[in-house]
């Protein structure tokens, strides 16, 4: 493609680099794994986390997320992934 735009207009100057996200993009792209981590820590430590905050009853989520713990993790941390490439590509640009 580069030769192609350099051979058919001649003097231009092709630079082939990724355009970078923008700032919010990359600034949610670097709380994504804190998010992933926070989740994976309460579906595995959850029975203590919870009364240590004051929190006698923990959320009705925390069941669903707590009664297939391998399930969970392995979502959140496939989901957690694939919106961290997405932050970070520059394709879909908004």
């Amino acid at each position: 493609m580069k030769n192609m735009l350099e051979a058919a207009f001649p003097g231009i100057n092709v630079i082939l680099a990724n355009h970078p996200p923008s700032a919010p993009k990359r600034l949610l792209s670097k709380v994504v794994p804190i998010v992933q981590v926070g989740i994976i820590g309460i579906v595995i430590a959850g029975e203590q986390i919870f009364p240590r905050l004051g929190i006698a009853t923990p959320p009705s989520s925390y069941y669903s997320l707590s009664v297939n713990k391998f399930r969970s993790i392995a979502g959140t941390w496939l989901l957690g992934n694939f919106i961290q490439s997405y932050l970070q590509s520059s394709i879909w640009c908004f």
